[in-house]
């Protein structure tokens, strides 16, 4: 064509190749809700499986996400629950398993978004809440016994659900 215009200014776009990271992780009052967020917006279609994520508490064996997908409770954030719970006081790790293949965490980019990676070793707050131990039950003597002694000596038992916390009777 024969047209002409003015040319317009110079414009820029930024093509987004960086990959979602792990920023926080939680677990929730319940024990078994973790709530991780992430360094940017994530895509909520991904139907991520919660088997995806294990949490380990003090160092020993990993407990997994259930194969539920997991939620997205804002738009950086996964939700999941764990297989059985975590308790009061643990010290917990979190790790992330990228799956084979879709569905994963994604961030928004266009296409098809950047995929997170492996991630493991990241610690994460414990709000778990404290149970309540059981009322002492006292051994000895026997309930109603008398003890004919200037300084007797009693023995009691209960018990504490949250394997970190000790205490005496």
């Amino acid at each position: 064509s024969a047209a002409g215009s003015a040319f317009s200014a110079t414009q820029s776009f930024t093509v987004d190749t960086t990959a979602p990271t792990i920023s926080s992780a939680t677990v929730a009052a319940n024990g078994t809700t973790v709530t991780v967020t992430w360094s940017e917006n994530l895509d909520q279609t991904q139907a991520v499986p919660g088997s995806a994520f294990t949490v380990t508490p003090n160092g020993g064996a990993g407990i997994a996400g259930t194969a539920s997908a997991v939620s997205y409770p804002a738009a950086n954030q996964t939700r999941f629950t764990l297989s059985s719970a975590v308790q009061h006081l643990d010290t917990l790790v979190l790790a992330y398993t990228k799956p084979g293949s879709d569905p994963m965490v994604r961030d928004t980019a266009l296409a098809t978004g950047n995929a997170a990676a492996t991630a493991s070793g990241l610690g994460a707050t414990n709000n778990t809440a404290n149970a309540t131990p059981t009322p002492p039950a006292l051994v000895s003597p026997a309930d109603t016994g008398r003890v004919n002694s200037a300084t007797p000596t009693l023995s009691a038992t209960f018990a504490d659900p949250d394997s970190q916390d000790s205490g005496k009777v």
